[in-house]
């Protein structure tokens, strides 16, 4: 860089760009090399001259894998927001195992582009064996354009075998500090059958990823993001009947609307929770108070509607985890519009 500064960014042409380098006034940069397909840039707010000098960077080896037993070291990765709904912001990073590149992993996931490949599609690597070294991770797991479940927390030193999932989940493997880790191939495991979702014929009813949306005139207030049980369509309501910046309507990932909000019929309804934890909301439709009871494994809760109260819910507690849970005595009954 003769005079000025500017940066190099580089990334896939339709997708998002991550910062390779800063050069400052008569510094120099070598590009370094990147995947197929990447392209490169050199950018600045203000004017900059440059000279390039070509000096040829051999091809990433097409097999980068010759020893998939050997310890490696986490990434710090970037996620970009270039989709949605992109929940944790326009930009978050951390660091994560970088799967290897035969084993396909994908780089989009809830509406963001990491700047590596964190997300191992689950038909290739359940059966495998991650061992942390160092430093300590967490295992998630779920489907890319949805909410991913903890598997499992690996401390330095164990070892989790990834299990079985849905088809089409993903696995990854992240830390907030770096860590280092080693993959030992098994024998994939055959996916597991779809949850079942509907409270009326299944047992056990498992959640419904959903984003609250404030789509009444005049709202932009941003998105909330969790998990419902969702009711049959004329039996619960898809908004919460709030006003102003409080309002939200409830959707599914795939933009269908999703029926959360149970009538007075919720009443006598037992709840009892088999995996993850769930929040119990009892309360007056419209208001902006209610009563909230967290259900851990194992425990049981019933809806008792006191005074106004005409209504329930049930949901994540703040949060994206995923749960399971039983129902007795919950009979859906007709609901007003809304």
């Amino acid at each position: 860089m003769h005079t000025g500064s500017a940066r190099v960014y580089a990334g896939e042409p339709d997708g998002a760009h991550r910062l390779v380098a800063s050069v400052p006034a008569g510094g120099t940069t070598t590009l370094p090399a990147i995947a197929a397909g990447e392209v490169f840039s050199v950018q600045s707010d203000d004017p900059f001259t440059y000279a390039l000098a070509t000096t040829p960077v051999p091809d990433p080896d097409p097999d980068p894998d010759p020893d998939p037993g050997a310890p490696r070291s986490s990434a710090s990765v970037t996620w970009d927001c270039t989709g949605s709904p992109c929940p944790w912001g326009a930009q978050t990073t951390g660091h994560a195992a970088v799967w290897p590149a035969q084993l396909e992993p994908v780089r989009n996931r809830y509406g963001y582009t990491t700047s590596a490949g964190v997300y191992a599609p689950g038909a290739k690597v359940s059966g495998y064996q991650v061992t942390v070294g160092s430093g300590t991770a967490n295992v998630y797991a779920g489907d890319p354009n949805g909410s991913h479940r903890l598997v499992a927390s690996i401390p330095t030193g164990s070892t989790t075998t990834l299990p079985a999932v849905a088809a089409g989940e993903v696995f990854s493997v992240q830390s907030d500090d770096p860590f280092t880790y080693t993959l030992t191939p098994g024998t994939p495991l055959p996916p597991l059958d779809p949850p079942c979702q509907d409270p009326v014929a299944c047992d056990p009813v498992a959640w419904t990823p959903a984003i609250w949306v404030c789509n009444i005139p005049g709202c932009t207030d941003g998105d909330w993001v969790g998990g419902v049980v969702s009711w049959p369509p004329g039996t619960a309501y898809s908004s919460n009947g709030r006003s102003g910046g409080n309002s939200r309507t409830v959707y599914a990932e795939d933009g269908s609307l999703l029926h959360p909000y149970m009538g007075p019929w919720a009443d006598g309804c037992e709840v009892t929770v088999l995996t993850g934890e769930v929040l119990v909301i009892e309360w007056e439709r419209g208001e902006d108070v209610w009563r909230e009871t967290v259900v851990g494994p194992g425990e049981t809760h019933t809806i008792e509607l006191v005074g106004a109260e005409n209504g329930a819910m049930l949901e994540t507690p703040n949060n994206s985890e995923p749960f399971t849970v039983s129902l007795a005595s919950c009979t859906p009954e007709p609901v007003g519009a809304g």
